[in-house]
């Protein structure tokens, strides 16, 4: 009796079916590339009057040519079709995304490579068959996963809306090409394929060190922060006036864990137009939208793991009133996977 094959095993033949492949196709490229210069070496010897060069040597130069012609292409598709085939034991994306959908059904996820047959209802499955993709530039990952909800006809189903707004945290970027309802009897399954375009790990991979630009483009993402909260808390207010400086690094720090610390010291000017306004108000709302701001990503510069604020200075006139804020924020990052 033939044996089961475990999904190990089609992880290993799968990677074997692709390595195989892709030596498949190298070596013809590369006797393509040495089939055309032996005819353009061919010819040249003829075109300088060289009559060494027989019929026979010349039509193999050209044949060659042309066979690899056919052989590479053929290779190309068998490398796809090898590469789609490819499945991966690796659960990163999978443990990164389902504690964020557990709560949109209110059970915990459990996380596969193959999704199960299910006989205990409900119950909450996160997939991933394929490696996620590291930009190890900016410290994001790529990659999808497919999310199984078994359940009954009496429990509220899972949608492409619920899942997109579970995963809309720390700056991620989602989509849900496809998805929908099966069922046989009284088990529902509510299958939706998951797209994450864009998502961090909790301690990213940047194998970079941190440009100026980045600390820039950093600092000047706070307004926009600090000017939605500020709006609408003082709605009532002429205006709100947010600016911060460009940012400055204040140094970085590998440990003894591997992890690296970067520092980064921001000001930022909050005004508030005539109206009822408290400075100390106005700098705690500015250090809650900070705080508020651990999680997310920064490329380059790793995930905010601590914000430290400093003094509030106050300023103001019979025109406009404001206070400066100061505060460090602490992000971190590894330079390898593990």
């Amino acid at each position: 009796m033939a044996k089961t094959k475990t999904y190990a095993d089609r992880v290993t033949e799968s990677k074997t079916t692709y390595g195989t492949a892709k030596g498949r196709l190298m070596g013809w490229r590369s006797s393509a590339d040495a089939a055309k210069a032996a005819e353009a070496d061919a010819v040249a010897r003829l075109r300088r009057g060289d009559d060494t060069v027989t019929v026979d040597y010349l039509l193999r130069a050209r044949a060659d040519v042309e066979r690899y012609g056919y052989l590479v292409p053929a290779g190309e598709s068998a490398l796809a079709i090898a590469e789609r085939g490819l499945l991966s034991d690796d659960t990163t994306l999978a443990n990164l995304v389902a504690p964020y959908i557990a709560p949109a059904v209110g059970i915990e996820a459990v996380v596969v490579n193959e999704l199960p047959t299910v006989t205990a209802l409900p119950h909450l499955a996160v997939s991933q068959t394929r490696d996620v993709k590291r930009d190890t530039l900016n410290g994001t990952i790529t990659g999808s996963v497919e999310v199984a909800y078994t359940r009954t006809a009496q429990h509220v189903p899972l949608t492409d809306v619920a899942l997109e707004k579970a995963l809309a945290v720390n700056g991620w970027r989602i989509e849900v090409p496809h998805g929908g309802t099966d069922w046989t009897g009284d088990h529902h399954v509510d299958r939706f394929s998951v797209l994450v375009v864009r998502a961090s790990e909790p301690v990213p991979v940047i194998d970079a060190e941190v440009p100026a630009w980045a600390v820039e483009a950093f600092s000047g993402y706070l307004p926009m922060r600090l000017r939605d909260r500020l709006t609408t808390s003082y709605a009532g207010s002429a205006e709100v006036y947010v600016k911060t400086n460009s940012g400055q690094h204040l140094g970085t720090v590998v440990g003894a864990d591997g992890i690296r610390r970067v520092r980064i010291g921001v000001t930022a000017g909050l005004g508030i137009g005539t109206g009822q306004w408290n400075a100390t108000q106005l700098a705690d709302e500015a250090a809650d939208v900070f705080r508020q701001m651990v999680g997310t990503h920064a490329d380059m510069l790793g995930v905010i793991a601590s914000v430290e604020m400093g003094d509030h200075k106050v300023w103001g006139d019979v025109y406009a009133h404001g206070v400066g804020v100061s505060a460090t924020f602490t992000l971190i990052s590894r330079t390898a996977a593990e």
